[in-house]
């Protein structure tokens, strides 16, 4: 079968099944990066439950990027997040790719994992991709704790005053609402509104 009628099969299948490992070798054959997407966010959205911890995990090492964000998107569906998905989704973050990347992020900010704070604060730091900081500025406004806001407090100034993009401008200030810092909000968007309009 080609890899279309082969997607809906495993759908079908998947539906009934109470088996997943019997379906991994054929979901995991499909040779079309568009049919296990396909396959995986059908998956996502039809059975959330425990059942699809071991076939999401195993796409989360898929050689396409959207397999990879879509997995770990079906994953953060889940009630909770077991130490199992937790580890696969911190390998994740060493992702190549920026949406794979993105998509965890989100994953733990939608979660509330506070642990991650200080890591996101490091990240962001060294992350080039303009899309995976707004997730990283979103998540450390999100997930911070008054320990850790003056910390967060300067990195998201620090990462605003280089970055005049407009997403990512809202995030910032987004963040910095969330953070109840009121003071350096406005310090941080009169000096960014200077700086934007003399561009």
């Amino acid at each position: 079968a080609d890899d279309d009628s082969r997607n809906e099969i495993a759908i079908a299948l998947t539906s009934i099944s109470k088996n997943f490992t019997e379906l991994t070798d054929v979901l995991m054959g499909l040779t079309s990066p568009k049919a296990r997407a396909g396959v995986v966010l059908s998956i996502g959205y039809l059975i959330n439950n425990e059942k699809i911890i071991p076939l999401m995990t195993k796409f989360l090492n898929d050689q396409d990027p959207t397999v990879r964000a879509i997995a770990a998107t079906s994953l953060g569906r889940l009630g909770s997040l077991s130490s199992r998905v937790r580890f696969a989704l911190m390998e994740g973050l060493k992702d190549p790719n920026e949406w794979v990347r993105s998509s965890i992020i989100a994953v733990f900010r939608q979660h509330g994992d506070h642990s991650l704070i200080k890591m996101f604060i490091s990240m962001l730091a060294n992350e080039t991709d303009e899309n995976v900081c707004q997730n990283l500025v979103l998540a450390i406004g999100c997930l911070c704790d008054s320990l850790n806001t003056p910390s967060a407090l300067s990195s998201i100034k620090k990462w605003m005053e280089t970055s005049l993009h407009e997403k990512s401008q809202a995030a910032g200030f987004i963040a910095l609402a969330l953070l109840k810092n009121e003071k350096n909000f406005q310090k941080i968007y009169s000096a960014t509104l200077s700086k934007s309009l003399h561009h």
